[in-house]
């Protein structure tokens, strides 16, 4: 239930640090693994704290201190720091955020008025749109386009007009 009002998963709130702006303090819940080898036998060297940019709670901007470790991996050897779901390796912020400044972007908020919103810079609005541009982007990178292309016109009557349809036609069976 906790993680509903922070919008992550495997996050469990310890206690609120601030009301105004909010400020929460949460613990990650979620399973530690080697991101080389998969093992999941760990040794903590180190802790920190990292603070995390999160969506708005009733229009005020939150923040994220979450406490991570340091791992060195008994089976590879190699050392990281704790993964985060929602939140990429080097990013101060949730990935829910930049989400909801892409989607106020394109229903025409302007940057500054997001901005000021989140709290954040106009170059951050400007950067994290992009970022997520990219990613949608790379969803279409790896598709192919159609070989065959049909269009069809209908006419219904003269009050209701035509319709066009268009068909993507696979390859002829049997090649």
């Amino acid at each position: 239930m906790e993680g509903l009002l922070i919008g992550l998963r495997d996050f469990a709130i310890e206690k609120v640090v601030s009301h105004v702006p909010p400020v929460f303090e949460a613990r990650w819940t979620g399973k530690n693994t080697c991101p080389h080898c998969g093992c999941e036998k760990l040794r903590i060297k180190d802790s920190f704290w990292r603070t995390i940019r999160n969506i708005s709670i009733h229009g005020r901007a939150s923040r994220l201190l979450i406490r991570c470790h340091k791992y060195r991996c008994e089976s590879c050897g190699r050392y990281f720091n704790t993964r985060l779901a929602g939140i990429k390796v080097w990013s101060r912020t949730t990935e829910l955020l930049k989400r909801n400044i892409f989607q106020a972007y394109n229903k025409g908020v302007s940057c500054k008025d997001i901005a000021n919103e989140h709290r954040i810079g106009v170059a951050s609005v400007e950067r994290y749109y992009h970022q997520m541009m990219q990613h949608k982007s790379s969803h279409w990178a790896n598709r192919t386009c159609p070989r065959i292309l049909g269009i069809d016109e209908h006419r219904f009557t003269r009050r209701q007009g035509f319709a066009t349809t268009v068909l993507r036609l696979g390859p002829p069976q049997g090649i």
